[in-house]
């Protein structure tokens, strides 16, 4: 299977009211489907975020989800996504923050044009 050009990771904590949107503003980007894959690390949460997360992981082969105990530091969510990711870029997306619709097709071909 080729690689993706890029993976965006979305670290999770106590996200319950923002993930589900969070992850859906990466499943509905223009890039082509098979460019992208996206890693959640669910960083110990306790408010049901890992339910929304699950919920979206079974809707979308290309969602791998992490789950760890809380870490306490934002690089403690981060860091553990490193470590699977295929892609040839890597984007790092809050679980409160959303992206517009052709967000990661402009950055990745970008990057990819100044290669």
């Amino acid at each position: 299977m080729t690689p993706p050009d890029v993976s965006v990771v979305i670290p999770v904590y106590n996200s319950v009211d923002y993930v589900g949107e969070a992850i859906r503003s990466v499943r509905d980007q223009t890039i082509a489907p098979e460019r992208v894959e996206l890693i959640v690390v669910d960083d110990g949460s306790t408010d049901g975020s890992d339910a929304v997360i699950a919920q979206e992981a079974a809707a979308d082969p290309r969602i791998t989800v992490i789950t760890q105990p809380n870490s306490g530091t934002p690089g403690g969510a981060r860091n553990p996504a490193l470590d699977v990711v295929r892609g040839t870029f890597v984007f790092f997306l809050d679980s409160d923050d959303l992206l517009t619709p052709g967000a990661l097709e402009s950055m990745v071909d970008t990057a990819i044009a100044e290669e």
